[in-house]
């Protein structure tokens, strides 16, 4: 385990009692403890996220650097109109955020898609025996163009935004709809299910096989 986070209620003296238990027992099964980077508080910061504790739960939130970052990298994207450039590394970091932000993961998915896609794809027009390669990490704008509308609006702070709260006693709630969503080499899509697991819409695009000629 790296970089845990113990959210802890009580008078002070009574939670420096039980920290000081958990890293011992941490301590005592092997565990390397830095305390020289240990951080205390209701909000801690930890690699490009910060955890805050409020009654009842944890919210954790990207910070406002990344965020600016990755929203002007996404907005140069839609701004081009033949091919995209830098998307493996920018899918990359993406992926990072989806890991603390699950809610943008199927946009993430179509990212990656879209690069895998344009791996297959030979340049046009260069002979079947030869094919040129394109820019490794460059996809045609049409191919993102969807999940970075959707990325750019969780970046502007719509649809929720790149916070998620934990609420401690949510374990238990019943789902009312679910968002099932796929891609491939070939297209992207997705399911809307109901509390009962069935399917009520859905919607499937495949990619575009040419540049843009607007």
């Amino acid at each position: 385990m790296d970089d845990p986070i113990v959210a802890l209620s009580g008078p002070r003296n009574h939670k420096s009692h039980l920290i000081a238990k958990i890293l011992t027992l941490w301590s005592s099964l092997g565990a390397r403890v830095a305390l020289h980077k240990a951080s205390r508080g209701p909000k801690v910061k930890w690699i490009g996220a910060q955890f805050r504790v409020f009654p009842g739960g944890v919210e954790v939130s990207i910070d406002r650097e990344r965020i600016d970052k990755l929203l002007k990298v996404t907005q140069q994207g839609l701004g081009h109109q033949g091919l995209v450039y830098n998307v493996r590394s920018l899918a990359g970091e993406l992926s990072w955020v989806a890991g603390i932000i699950p809610a943008i993961r199927p946009f993430v998915n179509m990212v990656w898609a879209a690069t895998y896609a344009m791996d297959k794809q030979p340049e046009q027009g260069a002979s079947k025996t030869t094919p040129r390669r394109r820019p490794q990490d460059a996809v045609f704008a049409k191919m993102v163009r969807l999940p970075f509308k959707w990325l750019r609006l969780f970046l502007q702070g719509h649809v929720g935004g790149l916070t998620r709260r934990r609420l401690l006693w949510d374990r238990y709630a019943s789902t009312q709809w679910a968002i099932r969503t796929d891609a491939s080499t070939t297209g992207l899509g997705g399911i809307l299910l109901d509390a009962n697991g069935r399917p009520t819409r859905w919607w499937a695009c495949p990619y575009p096989t040419a540049p843009s000629s607007t």
